[in-house]
């Protein structure tokens, strides 16, 4: 059996691994690698997911609750 992998770049994929409230150090470390901020003054440290819900076609569609 093959195993696929999903694609991040999926809006659906990339909610699911950096959108998740109970484990936010994973967006920080996406956050910080891709900003170059990581071990400076401007690391960030913590994030606030204020709006988790993905908009489709008109819908309002929470995947994290």
């Amino acid at each position: 059996m093959k195993r696929e992998i999903l694609d991040p770049k999926v809006d659906f994929v990339f909610e699911q691994i950096f959108g998740s409230e109970k484990h936010p150090e994973i967006l920080i470390e996406f956050l910080n690698s891709v900003f170059g901020t990581k071990g400076t003054e401007n690391e960030i440290k913590s994030v606030k997911i204020e709006n988790p819900d993905i908009d489709k076609d008109g819908k309002k569609i929470n995947f994290l609750g």
